[in-house]
C-alpha cells in the first residue's frame, strides 16, 4: 500500500509540474483524443474536433487555446486544415509518467 500511495504521490506532483492537473475535463479529453491520433500515426485537424460533438465549436475552440496556452498542444495551419499536435513539453510529460511507472521506451 505504501509503494501505491508514493506512486500516486509521484504521479500527482508530475501532473502539476507540467500543468496537466490545472485541465478541466473538457480539455482532457481533447488532449486524450489528439494523443489517440498521435499513436495511430494520423493527423487530427480542429475540424474533426468539431465533427464529433463533444461540444460546441465554440467551446472546443476555447478548450484548444487553453491547451495552447498551457503548451501542451500546438496548432499548425497546413493545407488550409488546423493540424493538432502534442508538444515537446507534452511528450515530455508522458515519458516522465512511463518513466516513473517503470515503462521501458519503445525505441529502447
Amino acid at each position: 500500500m505504501h509503494n501505491l500511495l508514493r506512486l500516486f504521490t509521484l504521479f500527482t506532483t508530475i501532473e502539476r509540474e507540467y500543468g496537466v492537473a490545472s485541465l478541466e475535463k473538457g480539455e482532457r479529453e481533447i488532449l486524450n483524443l489528439i494523443v489517440s491520433a498521435e499513436e495511430q500515426k494520423r493527423e487530427m485537424t480542429s475540424e474533426e474536433l468539431v465533427d464529433l460533438n463533444i461540444a460546441s465549436r465554440a467551446t472546443i475552440y476555447r478548450r484548444l487555446a487553453s491547451l495552447k496556452a498551457s503548451g501542451l498542444v500546438s496548432i499548425n495551419e497546413r493545407s488550409g486544415k488546423s493540424i493538432l499536435e502534442t508538444t515537446l513539453k507534452f511528450k515530455s510529460f508522458a515519458e516522465s509518467l512511463n518513466v516513473a511507472a517503470g515503462v521501458k521506451n519503445e525505441g529502447s
